[in-house]
């Protein structure tokens, strides 16, 4: 009986790159505000109906058009906001939605024209009570 050898190879999958400039919050970099936000800490607190935007310039990588994404990120309680891109032209999660203490993830895609509209990203607070969020994750799917 002929004995058969197989070679076999181990590939391990790429870790996925985060898109998001300076998402630990250190410090205010790469990072724009509207009303009372403050960077602190190493949390951003957005208060009812603040801004929080990363232009997409700013990214380290910008979004594609028609192209599927998940945004992480920690949250100290529980609360309601919108992610735009960066002139709140796109709602990426098609409305509100509700995050809770702890780990978020949400996945959505882009629209045809996300590339000719800019990009970026924006967080809005849109309940009454301050929502503090660290640790902003964003990666192609």
């Amino acid at each position: 009986m002929d004995a058969k050898y197989f070679k076999f190879s181990v590939v391990e999958a790429a870790t996925p790159t985060n898109m998001v400039s300076n998402g630990t919050f250190d410090d205010d970099t790469d990072w724009s505000v509207t009303g009372s936000v403050s960077i602190t800490g190493g949390q951003a607190i957005l208060t009812l109906d603040d801004l929080l935007i990363q232009a997409g310039a700013d990214m380290l990588t910008n979004f594609q058009n028609s192209t599927n994404y998940r945004i992480t990120f920690d949250c100290v309680a529980g609360g309601y906001l919108n992610v735009y891109d960066d002139g709140q032209l796109v709602d990426y999660l098609d409305g509100f939605q509700e995050v809770v203490a702890g780990p978020n993830s949400f996945d959505f895609t882009t629209p045809f024209d996300i590339e000719s509209l800019g990009g970026g990203l924006s967080f809005k607070n849109i309940a009454a009570s301050p929502l503090v969020i660290d640790n902003v994750v964003l990666i192609l799917l």
